[in-house]
């Protein structure tokens, strides 16, 4: 994880050990990371209950790294995200406009020497996608062009879908392009 690539896709069957596999190398790496279980979405696919797994992804990375005074210069920075004693809430609208994951990344990139953003799971984000919600694809091309000391780890179990998901065959997804790019 220490190296150039920003992006890593781990798939195959379920139950091979794909989030094992994960969870071991966040760890060993010794770089701080966020983690979300995308099945933690329970079938609700709503832009809320996503905002949701995200704030728990804060408030982890707060406590276990000790990033308390990071991520409250990036509640400075962005409206709409809350810290308590307790943990970290983004909501999903202040007064009139919505909050941005792109802003809150930047505001990672800005605050962080390096962050893991690990997605488990990753194809059931597909779901999110549509009007009034989020294309993961759009944030995570974002990602990828713009904030090199994010790097993001998906895994995937249904292969097909999590391929689909990213468009890796796709010449109109984001996701592709010019391979020679950093």
């Amino acid at each position: 994880m220490r190296g150039r690539s920003r992006f890593l896709a781990i798939y195959g069957i379920r139950r091979v050990g794909k989030t094992s596999v994960l969870r071991v190398a966040l760890n060993e790496a010794n770089i701080p990371y966020c983690y979300i279980d995308a099945r933690a979405l329970e079938n609700d696919f709503t832009k809320r209950r996503f905002y949701q797994l995200i704030s728990n992804c804060l408030t982890e990375l707060s406590i276990r790294w000790r990033l308390e005074n990071a991520i409250r210069n990036i509640a400075k920075i962005i409206r709409g995200i809350n810290v308590f004693g307790s943990g970290i809430e983004l909501n999903i609208e202040v007064d009139w406009r919505s909050v941005y994951l792109t802003d809150l990344l930047n505001a990672l990139s800005k605050n962080l020497d390096q962050v893991v953003i690990a997605i488990d799971e990753a194809q059931v984000l597909r779901m999110l996608k549509g009007f009034g919600k989020v294309d993961l694809t759009q944030i995570l091309a974002y990602t990828y062009d713009n904030l090199g000391n994010i790097k993001v780890i998906l895994t995937g179990s249904e292969v097909g879908l999590l391929h689909d998901f990213l468009g890796l065959e796709n010449p109109k997804s984001p996701l592709t392009g010019d391979s020679s790019r950093n």
